[in-house]
């Protein structure tokens, strides 16, 4: 699945962006909306826009959180993990990661 992000450039300088991708994979596996939250309040802006294949573009925190949380009530026991170091080039940043669900 292809996703497209935009947080704060001051959030996503060259030397955090391996971290901030890390925290953001590390959000999609938490349970909770506070702890969903608190990872994304780590790397990404409030204002944070986002949107992918079946989810229209929205702005805001909250939403990604209910995104996730949505996806976790769906799909319980499922985690993502980063399969590659992300890349960062010309202001994009490119990782492979993989869908895992436990039965």
């Amino acid at each position: 699945m292809n996703f497209f992000l935009l947080c704060r450039a001051e959030l996503w300088g060259m030397k955090n962006i391996i971290e901030n991708i890390r925290l953001y994979v590390d959000a999609w596996n938490e349970t909770t909306p506070k702890a969903v939250k608190a990872k994304f309040s780590e790397c990404c802006a409030p204002d944070m826009t986002y949107t992918d294949k079946t989810t229209p573009l929205f702005t805001g925190i909250y939403k990604l959180v209910d995104l996730v949380t949505g996806s976790y009530q769906k799909t319980p026991g499922r985690t993502f993990s980063l399969l590659t170091q992300p890349e960062y080039f010309d202001g994009q940043v490119y990782y492979t990661w993989a869908f895992r669900y436990r039965v």
